[in-house]
C-alpha cells in the first residue's frame, strides 16, 4: 500500500502539503510492514522503499529543516538495507544513496557527504559501468568538492556512455 501511495502522490495530493501527507501515510504503512516482516528480504525491501519515500518527500518539502531531516532519515533507512549482505552492493541502493548524500551535502555544505556519495556511486558504477548516470553523479560530487579534474574525467565518460547508449538504441 505504501508503494501505491508514493506512486500516486501527485494525483492524490494537489498541494505540497497534501502530497507530504500522502508520503507520511505511506511511511506509516512501511513502519507497520517492518513490524510484521519476518524475512530479511522483506525487511530490506521495506527499508529501501521507506528510504525512497523519504527522498521523494524531501524533494516535495518546502521547509529546508524538514527537507534535511527527510534526507537524513532516508540515509538511515539505506544503512539498514546495507546491513543485509545480499542487498549491500545493489546498484539501486547505492545509486539512490549516493544521490541522496549529494543533496544532503548541498544542504549541509559538508564535503564528507560528497566523498561518501562518490563511494556509493562507485559501487553502482562497478556493477553497471554502461550506465552514464553514475558517472554524471560522481562528476557532480567531484565538482562540489572543487576537484575540476576528476569532475571533468567522469563527465567525459558520461558523455561517451550516453553516445554509446544512444547509438545502441538507434540500431535496435
Amino acid at each position: 500500500w505504501g508503494n501505491y501511495l508514493v506512486s500516486r502522490a501527485d494525483v492524490i495530493g494537489t498541494t505540497p502539503a497534501e502530497k507530504i501527507a500522502v508520503f507520511e501515510e505511506a511511511l506509516g504503512h512501511y513502519q507497520t510492514g517492518l513490524k510484521h516482516a519476518s524475512f530479511t528480504r522483506e525487511t530490506g525491501q521495506l527499508h529501501f522503499q521507506r528510504g525512497k519515500c523519504l527522498v521523494t518527500m524531501a524533494e516535495h518539502e518546502t521547509d529546508p529543516h524538514r527537507n534535511r531531516e527527510h534526507y537524513r532519515q532516508a540515509i538511515s533507512a539505506f544503512t539498514e538495507v546495507a546491513a543485509i549482505p545480499t542487498r549491500a552492493n545493489s546498484t539501486d541502493l547505492n545509486s539512490l544513496w549516493g544521490v541522496t548524500l549529494i543533496k544532503l551535502g548541498q544542504l549541509d555544505r559538508n564535503p564528507s557527504q560528497y566523498r561518501e556519495a562518490i563511494q556509493r556511486l562507485t559501487v553502482a558504477l562497478e556493477k553497471e559501468p554502461a550506465d552514464p548516470s553514475y558517472n554524471y553523479n560522481i562528476a557532480c560530487a567531484y565538482a562540489r568538492l572543487r576537484n575540476a579534474e576528476r569532475a571533468m574525467h567522469y563527465l567525459r565518460i558520461c558523455f561517451e556512455r550516453s553516445e554509446e547508449h544512444t547509438s545502441e538504441l538507434q540500431s535496435q
